[in-house]
């Protein structure tokens, strides 16, 4: 397949992407996010779209399967091939295993020996204030809405479906959507970076979050917010690229990867945590595999941000926590 052939062939791709994208955006509109559909914005020859009042070329394109009509329609060979993608991933039991191994461990954050650890940020506006997301008439900020995303994926997991419903909307609003806490940006640009040749348009703002993390108000607000103690850490893995951003915040909250590295001049970070403390490694760039196993060095350095004061033992975490219940309630058989 030469060059050209792949281009169109990923376009193509992409426009099933943008139409079942275009019909949960049309099927929420608390998802609130008509700025990302796109298809009914084509001009007739499919060759420039108009966004905010400005006509824009597109490159790239290949838009031949978009009925200007009903622009997110599903047309029927498009959907033999999206059948045969579901049934792939229904029928993987490889990715079965996974899936369900995440949803027995994991969670939206979790509390961890006094430590709070989540992916992504808490949404919030410039001052600070948790953002309320509002579906079904309710409203959800903080902590709240983290407990109410895990309550829908919980809730797929156990009644799966093959076609479109408000868990798999939900779902897929969490990787994209404005007020996820997962995904911790005002939009993602995945159309314009792959049909518009222009800078602004493709630019992606992080959410407040990132830059109140080094004021101390606002730490001690999420502390409060997630019921932590006053020495207890926040930890954040995955974060967005934030460019030259230290693992440690001022404001005292760690990012595990910040400025994630992504080309090999690049570096990244990881917490280690045991009984004496808390360390920051900064990691090498990735060169290869063969270079990381046998020649390099990947932790270059390691900075110490906390020294207990006393070594903690098993009796002082959570695993502790969980040994001495067990103790007592087998204490308690006994006695019955």
């Amino acid at each position: 397949m030469c060059s050209r052939q792949r281009q169109l062939c990923n376009s193509s791709l992409r426009v099933r992407q943008f139409k079942l994208e275009g019909q949960a955006i049309k099927r929420r509109p608390e998802f609130e996010m008509d700025d990302r559909l796109f298809l009914d914005k084509l001009s007739q020859s499919k060759r420039t779209i108009e966004i905010g009042g400005v006509k824009y070329n597109i490159t790239n394109g290949c838009f031949q399967m978009v009925n200007p009509a009903n622009p997110y329609q599903i047309s029927h060979p498009e959907q033999v091939v999206l059948i045969d993608l579901i049934n792939q991933f229904i029928n993987s039991s490889k990715l079965n295993e996974h899936m369900w191994f995440m949803f027995d461990h994991g969670s939206m954050y979790l509390k961890h020996n006094g430590n709070l650890l989540f992916h992504g940020c808490v949404p919030v506006d410039e001052q600070g204030n948790f953002i309320k997301w509002e579906i079904d008439s309710r409203k959800y900020s903080g902590r709240d809405l983290f407990d109410y995303f895990t309550s829908v994926l919980r809730d797929a997991m156990r009644h799966p479906t093959t076609g479109d419903c408000f868990n798999s909307d939900v779902l897929w609003y969490l990787w994209s959507g404005k007020d996820s806490p997962l995904f911790g940006k005002d939009k993602m640009t995945t159309f314009e970076r792959y049909f518009i040749d222009d800078a602004d348009l493709q630019k992606e703002s992080l959410n407040p979050f990132y830059k109140l993390c080094d004021k101390k108000w606002f730490v001690e607000r999420i502390k409060d917010e997630f019921d932590l103690e006053e020495d207890s850490r926040i930890v954040i893995g995955h974060t967005p690229e934030v460019k030259a951003k230290s693992p440690l915040s001022k404001g005292k909250i760690i990012f595990v990867n910040g400025g994630r590295p992504k080309i090999q001049n690049e570096v990244g970070f990881t917490l280690l945590y045991n009984s004496f403390g808390m360390q920051i490694v900064k990691l090498s760039p990735f060169i290869s595999l063969n270079d990381a196993v046998f020649s390099a060095e990947i932790a270059t350095q390691r900075k110490t941000i906390e020294r207990f004061d006393e070594q903690k033992m098993v009796t002082d975490t959570d695993f502790g926590d969980k040994i001495k219940q067990r103790i007592e309630d087998l204490c308690a058989e006994l006695k019955d």
